[in-house]
């Protein structure tokens, strides 16, 4: 594949951008095959998933994403993605979200390596004033990282997630430059 990808690095990760565009050329371009390797998903489901994504359109008028896969520096290999979901631009708000893909990758302080990183790019690239994530209740690991970055829980929305409920957790741009 011919794409140049904008690369993120932490100590440990690279960040590969994925933008509407770039993934649209993804998934026209590579294989169910491929796609598996350049995504990290190992089911064949997530892949018919994120071309039925596709099909529908993957941004709005009013919505878009920006969201990095993390890949392993030693290995290459995608343990995870991080991002904004949900980017609504004439509001200058976005809804962050991140998942270590496989139990092994876990609990290695990944995420709280990420977190600056995405945070950062999002108020001063972006230019977000609020990132917000909605998180499971039960998600105690997911609530620890974000509280330690100064997101504040602002509510509990019920049955709001494939009808589960979800905490919301916002963070404001002068919340950033001071927790920073």
């Amino acid at each position: 594949m011919s794409l140049q990808f904008e690369i993120l690095e932490t100590p440990r990760l690279l960040l590969r951008t994925l933008t509407p565009d770039v993934y649209t050329k993804v998934l026209e371009d590579l294989s169910d095959k491929q796609l598996m390797e350049f995504t990290g998903y190992t089911r064949p489901e997530d892949i018919a998933k994120e071309r039925a994504r596709q099909a529908g359109g993957l941004s709005s008028y009013a919505m878009t994403f920006l969201y990095w896969h993390a890949l392993d520096k030693e290995t290459q290999k995608v343990i995870g993605s991080i991002g904004y979901y949900r980017i609504f631009p004439e509001h200058e708000r976005g809804e962050i979200g991140y998942n270590i893909y496989n139990e092994a990758n876990r609990r290695k302080g990944y995420m709280k390596e990420l977190m600056p990183i995405v945070l950062a790019y999002g108020f001063d690239t972006v230019k977000l004033h609020r990132i917000e994530a909605m998180i499971s209740p039960g998600n105690e690991a997911s609530i620890g990282l974000i509280e330690k970055f100064g997101f504040v829980k602002e509510g509990h929305m019920r049955e709001h997630f494939k009808r589960e409920d979800s905490l919301v957790y916002s963070l404001l741009s002068r919340e950033w430059i001071k927790h920073q």
